[in-house]
């Protein structure tokens, strides 16, 4: 009985042994890829570049009127100084005292600051919106406002070299959740990426839709390859691997985006 039940213990805690094993640490779990977050992006996507529209109309009927009451003041004041030098009778000046002059000149220049500074903030602000909606929907302009992955990447390698010297066991630690929490927030941004890709191949010629989805899937792929690669180097501790596989993650992804950039001309 007693063999049996020791037997049972000795089984039991085999099995939490391998069970603890098999986990990765959450520290040094870097986050892949996820469908679920990228549909949801593909619409803040749609929803986003929806509302980029409406206010580039609503920047362009507001520009065309003031262009339009512009226009309409020139030619009035142009008609009003027509009559005023075409008068016969034009009444002689009247010396106005000092104190009139300062007033009168204290308000004009108020009116004029006034205008000035509110013609400035007007431009301000619609220099500021034109900036954010004025874009031509490219994957450069994606990659630049929504998923600056390249100075992610640089940080993996600057980490991964620092992470590659001989150093404590701590200070090792520290530099792999480091590393681990940058390359989480890189599979963030190539959620991203590959959302806009999706979203891109429902426009243009049948040939381009169907080549603009291949490439969004070839680097899909490549991404869930390099995340496992990625994943099994960090869990085993293998500094020397990280260097080498970002190298050669980034020449194939930016052949990729090469591709689907010219294919979305």
């Amino acid at each position: 009985m007693n063999r049996i039940i020791n037997l049972t213990l000795l089984s039991l805690l085999l099995s939490a042994n391998l069970i603890t094993a098999n986990q990765t640490p959450a520290n040094l779990a870097i986050r892949p890829l996820s469908e679920q977050r990228i549909t949801a992006k593909q619409n803040r996507l749609q929803k986003e570049l929806n509302r980029h529209s409406k206010m580039r109309g609503v920047l362009y009927a507001a520009g065309g009127t003031m262009t339009v009451l512009s226009i309409g003041k020139m030619i009035r004041e142009f008609f009003s100084a027509t009559q005023l030098f075409s008068r016969d009778d034009v009444p002689n000046a009247v010396e106005k005292p000092l104190s009139k002059k300062i007033s009168s000149f204290a308000t004009g220049f108020g009116w004029f600051c006034a205008e000035t500074g509110g013609a400035i903030a007007v431009n301000h602000i619609l220099g500021q919106l034109l900036g954010k909606v004025m874009h031509d929907e490219s994957l450069a302009w994606w990659l630049k406002t929504h998923a600056p992955y390249q100075q992610t990447v640089e940080l993996m390698e600057e980490i991964a070299e620092q992470y590659a010297h001989a150093m404590t066991p701590e200070d090792a630690a520290r530099h792999q959740v480091r590393f681990v929490r940058v390359a989480t927030n890189l599979f963030d941004q190539f959620e991203s990426v590959i959302a806009f890709m999706r979203y891109k191949s429902k426009s243009g010629t049948v040939t381009m839709k169907s080549l603009k989805r291949e490439i969004e899937s070839t680097t899909s792929d490549h991404m869930d390859a390099f995340y496992a690669q990625l994943q099994d180097s960090v869990v085993k501790n293998n500094a020397s691997a990280l260097a080498a596989l970002i190298q050669d993650f980034k020449s194939q992804l930016n052949q990729a985006l090469v591709r689907f950039a010219y294919a979305d001309q």
